[in-house]
């Protein structure tokens, strides 16, 4: 059966389904970028805080934010991993030599640490 399917699946099939790889990784970093800048937004909340309420709503948001977005790019670290495999084997079926490797540290584990990096900066602020 695999043969079967191996012997339908042409190159151009192949290339499609890399860019198809590639644009998912890519739109899973967006993703990211998108919360970080929401990470943003709520400390300009923060600087236009009058008072303690509202401190601490945007405190409250700031923390949400980051524990979302540390559960997103976990998620984006893992898609990324199987997506870049994915492309490995496409590549070395269409003869191609590049090989992406799977870092143990992608910029994944370094958007996760700013979260956490974010989030003692929230706990300052509460204190």
């Amino acid at each position: 059966m695999s043969e079967l399917l191996e012997s339908t699946v042409n190159a151009s099939d192949l290339t499609e389904f890399i860019k198809a790889q590639w644009a998912d990784i890519h739109h899973s970093r967006n993703q990211d970028w998108t919360i970080l800048a929401m990470v943003g937004v709520s400390f300009y909340f923060l600087s236009q805080a009058e008072d303690l309420a509202s401190r601490g709503a945007a405190i409250g948001f700031g923390i949400g934010t980051c524990l979302i977005g540390i559960c997103i790019s976990m998620r984006h670290w893992a898609l990324l991993l199987s997506k870049t495999k994915m492309i490995n084997i496409c590549q070395e079926k269409l003869g191609i030599k590049a090989e992406y490797h799977e870092f143990p540290f992608a910029v994944q584990g370094m958007i996760i640490m700013l979260y956490f990096l974010i989030m003692s900066v929230f706990f300052v602020f509460l204190a």
